[in-house]
C-alpha cells in the first residue's frame, strides 16, 4: 500500500460491504524493509531519515560543496531553498532507481558541469549518510535487499497482495519480489476504456458481456470511450455544478449535503488543489460539522502554527512592539510569570504597556520596560500610602510596576533564546530553531487536539532540521527556512470517522468506498496540471538515465488516469464542480477536459464541446443558495431572501429587528437626509462643562482651539470622547524621526543654541557658529537614538544631514532677520512651577484671556521664541518645521483656524509685564517662523494691531462648545491627515454640512459655525 491510512481504509469498507476478513494486514515497502532489516539497523546505531530531514541533509552537503567552490552547474552566489529543495527530491528519485554516485553518467545530462555537480552531490550525500550512521528510504530499500539476498525466507505462507495501479519504484519492485517469493496476487481495479497509464496502451475493446447500466455513475468506466458506453440512465446520480469561486464551491458542497439529507459519514469529498483544505476547515468549524481530512490540514490554520509564523514576522520586523502586540492580542499565547502557570500576563494590559514603552524596535531596546519599571517604583514611593485603598495612586504605580517587569522578564527571556547575529549578519539556523522551540513551547495556548499535535509537531520538526544544519545563514534565509518547514507541516491527518465528512486528494479517492462522492476543483487551471519538466532533471535526462525514472511530461495523462481509475470504482452519487471565476484575479476560469468528457457520457454525444456544457450548468452558486436550496447560516438566510427568494413584507423592518447594529445605522442614514443637523451630524445637547468661559477647570490651549475650528466633529472626537489613535512607536523601514519628532528635536536644538548665544552676549552668525550649532546638533541627535530606534544607517545618515542642512538655513535666516535680540526661550504658562524653573521665565498658573462682557478663559501654553526689537517692543515668534503652506499674509485668522500669534502675543504681554513691571512692555508682532530647508527661513509676521476682534472670534468658538454644535467641518481642509474620517465619513460629511449650511430654516443652530466665515 502507498499508506497504513489508505489500506486501513480499504479493510474497513470490504469489512462494511459484508465481505469477513481475518489476517488481513496493509503493509508499505518501507515497512516490508524495516520488518527484514530493523534489527541489523539498530545494531549498527544506524539513524532512519524521513524526507524532511533528507533534505536538511541535502542542504547541508549543498552549502559545504559550494564553499569549497566545488559546485560548477549549481553554483549560486546567495542561498537558494528552492534549488536545494528540488536537487534533494532528484536526489531521492535517482536513489529509488538504485542509481549511485559511481552508475550516475554525467554524459546524459545536457551540461557535462551538470552531471558531474550531480554526481557530486550525490556522492557527498551518501557519504554524510555513512559517516553520520543514517539511512533513508531508498538507503533502507538497499540494505534490505542485501539482507534478504543473503537469508532464506522464514515466512512461506504468507500470500501479498498489490494493487496493481500502485506506481512503484525499481528499488520496491525488486524488494516485493524478493519478499512475496512467487505469492503475490495482483488486485485489479474495475475497468477503464480509452485511457492508460503513459506508455501503455488503453483497453480499448469492450467486453460483450458488459450488463446493461442501473445508474449513470455505472457508466463512468466508459469515461473516455463514450461512442461504447451503455445507453444513459437519467437517473441523476452524475452531476455537474459550476460556482463563483472556490468558496461558494465548497458552500455549495455542504448545501446540497443537506438538502439531500445525505449523513456526513457517507459522504467524500476530494479535492484537486491543498488550497480547498482551509476553506473547508474555517468553514466546517463556523457551521459546527464534523470533518476528517485524509492529508491533515496545514499547520497555519492551528494556533501553534499562528505563533511560529508571530515570531518569525517579530524577528523580521526587528522586534517591533506592533508585530508582538498582535502575537500578543492573537489569543494563541499565553505569557506565563512563572513556571508553574499560575499567573498569566494579560494581553490587553500587556499590549498597552507595550505600545505606552516606547521600544518601537530593536531587540536591545525592551530594556526600557525595566527602565520604565523602576519609573513606576518611584512614582510610587512619591505618593502617600492609603492602607485601605487598592485604588491609590500608590497602589496604580506600583501595580504598573510589576506589570511592566513582568512583561520584560518574559520578553528578554524570548530574546536570549534567539541568536545574535554575527559581524556578517548572519546567525546559526540550529541556534533559531532551538530558540524557537523554547519560546513556543512555553507560551503556546493549546486549545484542541490540533494544537496539541501540531505544537509537538512543529517543535519537533524545528530541532530536527536545525539539527541537520550546521551552517549561519543572512537572518531572512534564516526566517525563510522556518517558514518551509511551516509550509510543508500538516496535522490531524485521519482516515473515515463515523459522523464525519472526509476529505481527500483525488489521488487517494479510489480508496474511498462512500456511497456519495464529491470531487471539487475541476477546473481547467487546476487539473490535470501542466506538463513541465523538473528544472533539476529534465525529461531527456531522465530518458538517458533510467526509465524507470517519470518524465513530466507525463504527469497529466497519468494525473488523468488516476482520476478515472477513482471515477470508476464510484458507487451510488458522484457530483462534480469547478469554480468558473477567480474571484481573486478577477478573471474566468474554464472547466477541465474530464467535466467535458463527463457531460458527453451523460448525453452519449462525442460532438458537444466547451460552449455546449457550459450552457448546460444553469446558475453559477454563490453567496447565497439558489431557490429550493437550504441556507447554510443566517447571512445566507438573508442574502437569499433578499436576492433570489420571493422577498419580504417589511422586510427593512425585519432586517432591523433582528440586526441591531443595521438599525441604528439605518437611523443614522435617514437622519442625515433630513433638512436639518441632527444627532447624526454632530448635534448634542449643550453642557456647560464643554464652554471654558463658565468651566474653570477646563483649561485651553491654542493647538485645541484651533482644532475645533479646523473641525468640530474630530474635537469632539479627539476631547470630549477621547477617542485617540494609537500613540506606539511604530517601525518605518524609510524614516527615523516622524514629523511631530522631528519638529520637537529642532525646537529643542534652537532653544538650546540661542539660549547659549544669548548667555554669550553674541548674535548669530553662518560663519562663526555653523561647527557650534552642527556639534550642538550631533549631540542631540545622540539622545534622540537612544530614545528613538532608528531603522538603518542609510535612513539615519540622510535625516542626519537633513537635520544639519536645517541648522544652515537657520542661520543664514538669523542673519536676515536679525532685527532684534532674542531674550526668552521655550516659555511656559499654565504648566506649573517646575517648568517655569526649568525655563527661567514664564507663568506656572494659565492666563486668563479676558473676551468681554465679563466673560473670560483659561489657556496654557509654551512660547517658543521671544525678541525685543527696541527697548519695550517685542516680538513673539512660534518655530515651524514644515513649509509655509496655508499660512498667505490676507489670511489673518483664518477662521480661527491659525489664532496662535494672537493669543500668545497676549500671554507674552502679561508674562514680560511681571517680569518688567515698570517699562510697559508691548508685543508689536507675533507670527511664525520657519526656519528649515522646506520653510526656506522665512518669517510670517502678523502686526497685533488687527487682534481686536480676537474675542468676537473665541466667543463664537466657544458658542459651538456651550451649545453642542459638533458637525464636520465644510471647508475639508484636515480631511486629507485627520485620524476620524473613518468616523465621520469624510468627503460624504463635509458634503452634508455645505447643504445644511446653504438652507435656512432648520439650520439656523449653526449659526455661530456661520459667523467665523467673516474672521479669514
Amino acid at each position: 500500500m502507498p499508506g497504513y491510512s489508505q489500506g486501513h481504509e480499504l479493510c474497513e469498507a470490504l469489512a462494511r460491504s459484508g465481505a469477513g476478513w481475518v489476517n488481513l494486514r496493509p503493509e508499505t515497502t518501507t515497512g516490508l524493509a524495516h520488518q527484514a532489516a530493523g534489527d541489523d539497523l539498530a545494531e549498527k546505531g544506524i539513524t532512519y531519515l524521513t524526507g524532511l530531514l533528507t533534505t536538511a541533509v541535502v542542504e547541508e552537503i549543498y552549502h559545504s560543496l559550494e564553499e569549497q567552490k566545488a559546485l560548477l552547474y549549481f553554483a549560486r552566489e546567495s542561498y537558494s531553498p528552492g534549488l536545494v529543495r528540488v536537487i534533494a527530491s532528484s536526489i531521492y528519485e535517482l536513489r529509488y532507481c538504485g542509481i549511485t554516485s559511481d552508475t550516475l553518467d554525467a554524459d546524459n545530462f545536457i551540461s557535462k558541469d551538470k552531471g558531474q555537480d550531480m554526481a557530486a552531490l550525490l556522492k557527498a550525500y551518501e557519504h554524510y549518510l555513512t559517516d553520520h550512521k543514517y539511512i533513508d528510504a531508498p538507503g533502507l530499500l538497499t540494505f534490505a535487499l542485501d539482507l534478504l539476498s543473503e537469508k532464506t525466507p522464514m515466512d512461506t505462507d504468507t500470500i501479498y497482495i498489490l494493487p496493481s495501479f500502485i506506481l512503484i519504484s525499481r528499488l520496491e519492485r525488486r524488494l516485493i519480489d524478493s519478499v512475496t517469493a512467487g505469492r503475490l496476487e495482483i488486485l485489479n481495479t474495475d475497468p477503464i476504456y480509452g485511457i492508460s497509464r503513459p506508455g501503455m496502451a488503453p483497453q480499448a475493446s469492450v467486453p460483450e458481456d458488459v450488463a446493461v447500466s442501473h445508474t449513470e455513475v455505472d457508466r463512468l468506466p466508459w469515461l473516455y470511450q463514450v461512442d461504447q458506453s451503455p445507453e444513459p440512465v437519467g437517473d441523476g446520480s452524475l452531476s455537474i455544478f459550476h460556482a463563483y469561486g472556490l468558496i461558494n464551491e465548497v458552500r455549495e458542497i455542504f448545501r446540497r449535503i443537506t438538502k439531500e439529507g445525505i449523513s456526513l459519514d457517507s459522504a467524500a469529498v476530494a479535492c484537486t488543489s491543498s488550497e480547498y483544505i482551509p476553506v473547508f476547515y474555517s468553514l466546517a468549524r463556523r457551521l459546527g460539522l464534523n470533518v476528517t481530512y485524509g492529508e491533515g490540514i496545514p499547520g497555519t490554520l492551528t494556533g501553534p502554527g499562528r505563533v511560529l509564523k508571530g515570531l518569525v514576522e517579530w524577528i523580521r520586523s526587528d522586534y517591533s512592539v506592533s508585530a508582538l502586540k498582535a502575537l500578543v492580542l492573537s489569543g494563541d499565547v499565553a505569557l506565563q510569570l512563572d513556571k508553574e502557570g499560575s499567573e498569566i500576563l494579560a494581553p490587553a494590559a500587556t499590549a498597552r504597556m507595550l505600545s505606552v514603552s516606547g521600544v518601537g524596535w530593536g531587540r536591545d531596546r525592551y530594556i526600557l520596560l525595566e527602565r520604565m519599571a523602576g519609573t513606576f517604583k518611584e512614582k510610587a514611593a512619591e505618593e502617600l500610602s492609603e492602607e485601605d485603598d487598592p485604588d491609590s495612586r500608590r497602589e496604580r504605580y506600583l501595580r504598573l510596576s510589576v506589570l511592566a517587569e513582568g512583561i520584560y522578564d518574559v520578553i528578554s527571556g524570548f530574546i536570549s533564546n534567539l541568536p545574535v547575529p554575527d559581524d556578517e549578519g548572519k546567525i546559526s539556523f540550529r541556534e533559531l530553531a532551538a530558540g524557537l522551540s523554547c519560546i513556543m513551547s512555553k507560551i503556546t495556548n493549546t486549545q484542541s487536539n490540533f494544537d496539541a499535535a501540531a505544537l509537538q509537531g512543529l517543535i519537533n520538526n524545528l530541532a530536527d532540521t536545525g539539527r541537520y544544519i550546521s551552517f549561519n545563514l543572512e537572518i531572512e534565509e534564516a526566517l525563510e527556512r522556518v517558514e518551509n518547514i511551516l509550509d510543508v507541516f500538516r496535522v490531524g491527518a485521519s482516515g473515515p470517522k463515523p459522523g464525519h465528512l472526509h476529505i481527500v486528494n483525488y489521488e487517494n479517492l479510489i480508496w474511498s468506498c462512500r456511497p456519495n462522492t464529491f470531487i471539487a476543483g475541476l477546473g481547467a487551471d487546476i487539473f490535470p496540471g501542466s506538463g513541465r519538466q523538473d528544472p533539476v532533471l529534465l525529461d531527456s535526462e531522465r530518458r538517458r538515465i533510467d526509465a524507470w525514472l517519470t518524465l513530466g511530461t507525463d504527469k497529466p495523462v497519468e494525473n488523468q488516469y488516476m482520476m478515472a481509475l477513482a471515477l470508476a470504482s464510484r458507487r451510488g452519487r458522484v457530483t462534480m464542480s469547478f469554480p468558473s471565476f477567480d474571484v481573486i484575479q478577477n478573471r474566468s476560469v474554464f472547466p477541465s477536459n474530464i467535466l467535458l468528457q463527463s457531460y458527453r457520457l451523460l448525453q452519449k454525444d462525442t460532438s458537444l464541446d466547451y460552449t455546449d456544457l457550459i450552457n448546460s450548468l444553469g446558475k453559477t452558486a454563490g453567496y447565497c443558495p439558489h431557490e429550493g436550496m437550504p441556507a447554510l447560516d443566517e447571512t445566507e438566510w438573508w442574502a437569499a431572501r433578499a436576492l433570489t427568494g420571493p422577498g419580504m413584507i417589511n422586510g427593512n423592518a425585519a432586517v432591523r429587528d433582528c440586526c441591531q447594529g443595521i438599525a441604528v445605522g439605518s437611523r443614522a442614514l435617514e437622519a442625515r437626509q433630513s433638512p436639518g443637523p441632527t444627532e447624526y451630524d454632530g448635534m448634542i445637547t449643550g453642557d456647560s462643562q464643554f464652554d471654558p468661559r463658565q468651566n474653570f477647570d477646563l483649561v485651553m490651549s491654542c493647538s485645541r482651539i484651533e482644532d475645533l475650528a479646523g473641525c468640530p466633529f474630530a474635537y469632539f472626537l479627539k476631547y470630549i470622547l477621547r477617542v485617540l489613535p494609537p500613540d506606539e512607536v511604530s517601525y518605518d523601514p524609510n524614516c527615523w524621526l516622524d514629523a511631530l519628532e522631528r519638529g520637537s528635536f529642532l525646537h529643542e536644538l534652537f532653544c538650546r543654541f540661542m539660549k547659549k548665544l544669548a548667555a554669550d552676549h553674541e548674535s548669530p552668525s553662518l560663519t562663526r557658529h555653523k561647527t557650534m550649532m552642527m556639534e550642538m546638533a550631533d549631540e542631540l541627535i545622540g539622545d534622540y537614538k537612544k530614545r528613538i530606534p532608528i531603522p538603518g544607517d542609510l535612513v539615519f545618515q540622510r535625516e542626519v544631514k537633513d537635520i544639519h542642512r536645517c541648522c544652515e538655513v537657520f542661520l543664514a535666516a538669523e542673519e536676515v532677520h536679525a532685527a532684534g535680540a532674542p531674550v526668552l526661550f521655550e516659555v511656559p504658562f499654565g504648566l506649573g512651577g517646575e517648568a517655569v524653573a526649568e525655563s527661567g521665565a514664564g507663568l506656572a498658573d494659565p492666563v486668563k484671556i479676558e473676551l468681554g462682557g465679563g466673560t473670560s478663559f483659561l489657556l496654557r501654553g509654551k512660547i517658543d521664541r521671544v525678541d525685543e526689537v527696541i527697548e519695550g517692543i517685542y516680538q513673539v515668534w512660534d518655530y515651524k518645521t514644515g513649509s509655509t503652506y496655508g499660512y498667505a499674509d490676507h489670511m489673518y485668522f483664518c477662521g480661527g483656524r491659525q489664532i496662535q500669534h494672537a493669543l500668545y502675543a497676549v500671554a507674552a504681554g502679561q508674562i514680560l509685564e511681571g517680569l518688567l513691571p515698570k517699562s510697559s512692555p508691548r508685543v508689536e508682532i507675533a507670527g511664525y517662523y520657519f526656519p528649515t530647508e522646506r520653510g526656506e527661513g522665512l518669517k510670517i509676521a502678523r502686526l497685533q494691531t488687527g487682534r481686536h476682534k480676537l474675542p468676537e472670534l473665541l466667543n463664537h468658538l466657544f458658542d459651538l462648545l456651550a451649545g453642542g454644535i459638533f458637525i464636520a467641518a465644510d471647508h475639508g481642509e484636515k480631511c486629507g491627515i485627520c485620524d476620524y474620517t473613518g468616523v465621520c465619513g469624510g468627503e460624504n460629511a463635509v458634503d452634508r454640512v455645505k447643504k445644511l449650511l446653504a438652507e435656512s430654516g432648520d439650520s439656523s443652530c449653526l449659526e455661530p459655525w456661520r459667523r467665523l466665515k467673516d474672521y479669514e
